[in-house]
């Protein structure tokens, strides 16, 4: 065993930075977070919290600086701060690391969750006109800015997850994997994991392997974003799976049986993850590992927000506190996310 795999065997629970990054930067303030955090969902606007603060030195002293029209952003008014003298954008339309609008990302993102190919992504978007009808536009864009879009999309909706996401209670998880062509007659392996209860999926994670690290890091991830242990894990009877729960998850009791002895013993991660071929496996082979992984986590985060449970008419991710609208799109979720990420606005409203 390496001395790395060591270190991700002996570390506990208490020393994974992402469990505990709300309580050390948040204290007892973590619910006030959620609450900005559903407010802004709801529709509700900062200018309720009567403050417009620089995203930069969080400074209240600011002033309307000019509009800015932009190809294809449109018109966006800007601001300037009087105590930094950084001029910023419209927080809910401000990403800076995009030249596209947060309509136009959007319906990216919702393509790729859908399974379309990157040049049909393309031809879409040459067709795709604005939900703004003072700023409507169609947009030129190529394979590679798709990825790219995707990827700080998928970089962003993590940082915000280690904020703010954290199924609250947690009884009995899931474990398995998926493969998918890499080229050359190899695939790639996508491990997931899934709490049973409330269908939220807790991690995704590629690797080339599916040994005993690749376990650990799949299960770390899922500690990660998990408030309470659970008491039940339930895999197909990969050994690796059952060594790295008895390693990380004390006490849990462990359900290994074999897909050919019993296919229904894991149907709910069968089921999720049959969903999640719907949108990978569109595409016949992948290159670039990062690339897959970043399309996973799209595709996880979407799971989160909008899949509906039958009988039940609210997605996994109100688990997490998340109060979601009726209406809620991926713009929405870009744009929100946007703001608690980038800025240090919601760092400021808690003071």
């Amino acid at each position: 065993m390496t001395a790395k795999l060591k270190n991700i065997v002996q570390t506990k629970l208490e020393d994974y930075p992402s469990y505990i990054y709300s309580r050390q930067k948040y204290g007892e303030d973590y619910r006030n977070v959620l609450k900005i955090v559903n407010n802004l969902f709801r529709g509700e606007s900062l200018i309720l919290y009567d403050v417009l603060m620089c995203p930069i030195c969080g400074s209240s002293n600011i002033k309307k600086h000019q509009n800015q029209k932009r190809k294809r952003k449109g018109e966006i008014e800007k601001y300037k701060c009087n105590d930094c003298g950084s001029v910023f954008l419209d927080y809910m339309n401000n990403l800076k690391w995009t030249h596209f609008s947060a309509d136009d990302v959007a319906v990216i993102v919702t393509q790729l969750v859908s399974g379309t190919t990157h040049s049909n992504i393309c031809r879409i978007m040459s067709e795709f006109s604005s939900t703004d009808h003072l700023n409507q536009h169609t947009t030129r864009i190529d394979r590679k800015t798709i990825t790219n879009i995707a990827g700080n999309v998928a970089d962003l909706m993590r940082k915000f997850e280690s904020k703010v996401l954290k199924l609250e209670k947690s009884r009995e998880w899931q474990i398995d994997e998926i493969f998918q062509k890499k080229g050359n007659g190899n695939h790639f392996k996508i491990i997931n994991v899934i709490d049973v209860d409330t269908r939220y999926i807790l991690a995704t994670h590629v690797s080339e392997s599916r040994g005993l690290k690749d376990a650990l890091a799949a299960l770390s991830k899922a500690i990660n974003n998990a408030r309470e242990l659970p008491e039940v894990l339930k895999c197909d009877g990969h050994v690796e799976y059952k060594k790295a729960a008895e390693r990380l998850i004390s006490g849990v009791k462990i359900q290994s049986v074999p897909k050919s002895k019993d296919f229904s013993h894991i149907n709910v991660i069968e089921g999720t993850q049959n969903r999640m071929r719907g949108t990978i496996s569109r595409r016949k082979t992948y290159k670039s590992m990062k690339n897959l992984q970043n399309l996973a986590d799209i595709f996880r985060f979407d799971h989160n927000f909008f899949f509906r449970k039958e009988n039940v008419n609210k997605p996994p991710v109100t688990h997490a506190g998340i109060d979601l609208p009726s209406n809620l799109t991926w713009k929405k979720i870009i744009q929100i996310a946007n703001l608690v990420v980038k800025t240090k606005i919601v760092d400021q409203l808690i003071l």
